[in-house]
C-alpha cells in the first residue's frame, strides 16, 4: 500500500502539507490549505436559489460562496463584541478621565503642527 493508502487507512486524508481527519477535506485556497467539513443544512428553496444567484453572479461555487458568506458573518459578530467591550471599558469615567490626560500629555510634548514643514 502507497502512502496515501496509508493515510486513507489510518483515517487521515493528504492535501499538500496538511492533514485532515476523516469525513473532512483539505483544499487549497487563495488563503491557505484548510481542512473542511463537509455539512447538510436546510435551507428555504428560495433562499438557495439566492445564493446560487449571487455565487454565480460572482463566479464562485455554492460552497465557496456560503463559506465567504459566513466567515464575514461570524468576524462582524467578533469584532461587533470587541466594540461592545471597548465602549464598556471607555464609558468608564476613570478610565476615560486617564485617556483624556494622556492626550494631552502627549499632544504638549510634540510639535506644533501649525508650524510643522510637510
Amino acid at each position: 500500500m502507497g502512502a496515501a493508502g496509508a493515510n486513507l487507512a489510518s483515517g487521515i486524508l493528504r492535501a499538500g502539507a496538511t492533514r485532515c481527519a476523516v469525513g473532512t477535506k483539505g483544499v487549497n485556497t487563495n488563503r491557505s490549505t484548510m481542512a473542511l467539513r463537509k455539512t447538510a443544512i436546510a435551507i428555504p428553496e428560495s433562499l438557495l436559489a439566492d445564493v446560487d444567484r449571487s455565487a454565480r453572479e460572482r463566479g464562485e461555487s455554492r460552497s465557496r460562496y456560503i463559506t465567504r458568506v459566513l466567515e464575514v458573518a461570524v468576524r462582524a459578530r467578533r469584532d461587533a463584541e470587541i466594540t461592545r467591550r471597548l465602549d464598556a471599558l471607555f464609558a468608564d469615567p476613570d478610565v476615560s478621565a486617564e485617556q483624556s490626560r494622556g492626550g494631552r500629555l502627549l499632544d504638549a510634548s510634540g510639535p506644533l503642527w501649525e508650524t510643522e514643514r510637510w
